[in-house]
């Protein structure tokens, strides 16, 4: 038990030493060098499996296709120029008849969406003006009927002092 723990441990430091290297290594380098790497990587992924689509699709057999869809085909059922043709041919509407190009069977928004977004437009629009253009509501701003730059008023100069009353004096007795 103790050389398996051992064991684990020394797997564990190894891997996080390998990370850590790797993550050193990542810094350093320059952006468009990492990002040649990142695409590097993506390639080793993708590559071999677009390789093979690119084979299956050019055996042109729609028997995987519609076995995929639900169809049962047990044959293969080759994919020629001429049924390629009549696959993605765009059909002819009848006489008198018109294309709806909207789904008449589509899930209708409620009306409360519709309420909800008018609502938030509505205080969006609200607070701006409230923020930004209401006079009332600016801090400290002045009434809008006061003109905004008015001279300051001179202070006036000091009163004189007033002239003392002669009081009578008072009586001896």
């Amino acid at each position: 038990m103790a050389s398996s723990v051992a064991a684990v441990g020394i797997a564990v430091g190894l891997i996080g030493q390998a990370v850590g290297g790797l993550v050193k290594t990542a810094s350093e380098l320059p952006v468009w060098k990492s990002l040649l790497g990142v695409v590097a990587v993506i390639l080793v992924v993708s590559l071999p499996s677009v390789i093979l689509t690119w084979f299956k699709l050019r055996a042109r057999d729609l028997a995987p296709i519609l076995n995929a869809c639900g169809w049962a085909v047990n044959r293969r059922l080759g994919f020629s120029l001429k049924l390629g043709r009549l696959f993605t041919l765009e059909s002819v509407l009848p006489p008198g008849s018109k294309r709806c190009l909207t789904d008449p069977y589509a899930d209708r928004k409620p009306w409360w969406f519709w309420m909800l977004l008018v609502l938030v437009v509505l205080g969006i629009a609200s607070g701006i003006y409230f923020k930004f253009f209401c006079p009332c509501c600016k801090g400290g701003a002045e009434p809008a009927d006061k003109p905004a730059a008015e001279a300051p008023a001179e202070p006036a100069a000091p009163a004189a002092p007033a002239p003392a009353a002669e009081t009578p004096a008072p009586a001896a007795s």
